[in-house]
């Protein structure tokens, strides 16, 4: 039905407004200086909308809601973030739920998606009352449930017969991150030779975190994760786990779901992600990841293995996990211990997941190419360890230095060495 009223502009001019409403196509209006316009616009919009609305076979009368309510009862239970996509899910439903899935276009969505990107969001850091905004991944994430929602309809259901996500651009996404933990070593102004954090004293120490903020993190952090056993009773019993889960994070490379979900043998407890700790062999099997499926393992040594040793001589046999809670049917939950020590740290810009950024850092520092940091890290591509490559030419642009000293500089032949 087609509705044509008085309104006036910011200039206070009158003018008159058709709204055409078509239930499951959807409404349109435009503003006209005259009435007689405004009556034939809304004619000609009333017969196209219900043209389109007639082209829709009875069989795919199918409102976006009842998508919605189909898939959550027979696909969101197969998904590992059920609690993210329902809600995802649910935005959808109040924005477009009353609509038929065939007459939803990609301009629509278009709109939809620039109105998820300048939407405030409700801001729970109360030191910060700047309003927030979703990021570029969280406004795909929207997207690409939307999109699978379509294919499913298409394919599964016969719901729809084509897919209007095929024709939106996706959104640009460049969360990329290369923060790392700082060295034990920095050079203090006015001085030739950097200082070691082992040779301060407690009152350089306190100067340095001061007046450095950014030097010497990764002792600084060290020493407040073993500090959490003197807390007492403020992480009750197992007061070291925090450190030992820091340990086997950055010598590693692991992510925090897969070093927490950690167990000691084969089980069907925890499905994903799961890594294998085999102490006979002296290595850990990785399961699953977050990104690929396959099988794969990696070494245990060094730090690693000695706080593997320990944690296995005290393990608990009435379940797998190396860091089980209480009840032993899940893991422990670390986020208080991980928070409480990164602000005793006094670390500023700091994330636990950036543990594998430095991992991987220092491992390109060190002269790791990217098939290396590939595997050390078991990234599936190969544009995830590029972000490390600047590290690893500072490290070849040393090497070069010391190739053009040995060739310009002396009268050997390079061959000699």
């Amino acid at each position: 039905m087609s509705h044509i009223r008085k309104t006036r502009n910011s200039k206070g001019e009158l003018k008159w407004r058709a709204e055409v409403r078509i239930i499951g196509v959807g409404k349109r209006s435009k503003t006209f200086n005259r009435k007689t316009d405004a009556n034939a616009w809304a004619r000609t919009e009333e017969e196209k909308m219900q043209r389109f609305g007639a082209d829709i076979e009875k069989n795919e009368n199918h409102t976006l809601e009842e998508a919605i309510e189909r898939y959550l009862t027979e696909h969101l239970p197969t998904l590992k973030d059920q609690t993210t996509v329902k809600g995802v899910l649910t935005w959808w439903q109040k924005k477009l739920g009353a609509r038929f899935i065939n007459s939803i276009t990609p301009q629509e969505l278009i709109k939809l998606r620039h109105h998820l990107t300048n939407e405030p969001i409700s801001n729970k850091d109360q030191a910060n009352p700047n309003p927030r905004f979703r990021k570029p991944r969280t406004v795909q994430g929207y997207m690409s449930a939307l999109a699978h929602l379509y294919s499913l309809a298409m394919r599964e259901w016969g719901w729809v017969a084509k897919n209007p996500l095929k024709q939106v651009k996706k959104v640009k996404i460049n969360n990329a991150r290369s923060r790392f933990l700082s060295d034990p070593y920095y050079l203090w102004p006015n001085e030739d030779d950097p200082r070691h954090w082992d040779k301060l004293t407690d009152d350089e120490k306190l100067l340095a975190a001061q007046q450095f903020p950014r030097a010497y993190e990764l002792p600084r952090l060290v020493q407040a994760l073993k500090s959490q056993a003197d807390k007492g009773s403020s992480f009750h019993s197992n007061s070291m786990w925090a450190y030992y889960l820091f340990t086997i994070q950055l010598s590693a490379g692991l992510r925090l779901a897969e070093a927490t979900h950690m167990v000691w043998e084969e089980n069907d407890l925890i499905s994903h992600p799961i890594v294998i700790v085999d102490m006979a062999k002296k290595v850990l099997t990785l399961k699953s990841t977050k990104h690929d499926p396959t099988p794969r393992t990696k070494p245990i040594g060094g730090a690693m293995f000695d706080v593997l040793k320990e944690l296995y001589a005290n393990r608990r046999y009435d379940t797998p996990l190396v860091f089980p809670r209480k009840d032993g049917q899940k893991p422990l939950e670390f986020r208080k211990r991980i928070a409480c020590a990164i602000a005793d740290a006094g670390l500023q810009d700091f994330r636990w997941h950036d543990l594998r950024h430095t991992t991987a850092s220092y491992l390109a520092m060190m002269g790791a190419n990217q098939p290396e940091l590939m595997k050390a890290l078991h990234h599936k591509n190969l544009q995830s360890s590029q972000r490390y490559t600047h590290l690893s030419n500072n490290h070849m642009r040393g090497l070069m230095d010391r190739f053009s000293e040995t060739v310009l500089e002396t009268s050997q032949s390079p061959s000699r060495f």
